[in-house]
């Protein structure tokens, strides 16, 4: 099984797993930021018409009321591309394509140590009303929404686009 690095865990002491003992234990090497497990996320930012698909979290989880692009964690065996465009169906009712990767975030939040895959994507057909509460704004708009602290090198971007 897996080896901690650090005997009990304590309210000061975080849980740290050895890379190489997890390696093994998993037969695939594991993405460490901070000494945590990172979630590896696909998100679609999605563009359509000289606007920028947008929504907000909710209250409940983790970033309250914070902006975001159409997105989420990989499932088993899934690519951060796939994710984006699958996560991006489910929460928006869109399908698209990706066209180009916009690049790779890694960020340490108080509840979890992320990996952010940005693509760049487009509606497969044309793009109506996005199911809430997402919506198209401006991309000159995005630096004044909420957006999370990882999101902000894409943000200003796309704003400078």
């Amino acid at each position: 099984m897996l080896e901690q690095a650090n005997r009990l865990p304590t309210p000061h002491r975080p849980i740290v797993w050895s890379r190489s003992r997890a390696h093994t234990a998993l037969s695939k090497p594991l993405n460490l930021l901070a000494g945590r497990i990172m979630t590896i996320v696909g998100i679609a930012v999605v563009a359509w018409q000289g606007r920028v698909l947008v929504g907000e979290r909710g209250a409940e989880g983790p970033l309250p009321g914070a902006a975001e692009f159409p997105g989420g964690k990989c499932r088993p065996g899934e690519s951060p591309r796939d994710a984006a465009l699958r996560e991006c169906r489910e929460e928006t009712g869109l399908a698209v394509e990706a066209v180009e990767r916009l690049g790779v975030v890694r960020h340490d939040y108080a509840h979890a140590a992320v990996e952010l895959h940005f693509w760049r994507c487009v509606p497969v057909a044309p793009a109506g009303e996005a199911a809430p509460p997402f919506r198209w704004i401006l991309p000159r708009d995005l630096p004044s929404l909420p957006f999370p602290p990882a999101n902000a090198g894409i943000v200003a971007q796309l704003a400078a686009e």
